[in-house]
């Protein structure tokens, strides 16, 4: 088998997540580079199997480039303020 792109597998943080969250990430993550997230954010931090699925389901993949912010409530031209 030919894993493409080797170059993004995070291999040192795949040997470091138990396996049991590997189902858990095959599971709940359809895409490669979202597998890929999932089990670097698990090494990073750790994560249980309950931390990991609260991960998941607040999808943290997709949501990785927004960042929360209340501007439209206090401020009266948030437009601005989003550039």
């Amino acid at each position: 088998m030919i894993i493409p792109n080797i170059d993004e597998f995070p291999v040192e943080s795949f040997f470091n997540v138990p396996f049991s969250l590997h189902l858990v990430i095959i599971e709940k993550a359809k895409e490669k580079k979202q597998r890929y997230y999932y089990i670097r954010r698990t090494a990073q931090e750790n994560l249980s199997r309950e931390g990991l699925k609260q991960l998941i389901a607040s999808k943290a993949f997709e949501n990785q480039d927004k960042i929360p912010n209340n501007f439209s409530k206090t401020i009266s031209d948030s437009s601005l303020a989003r550039k």
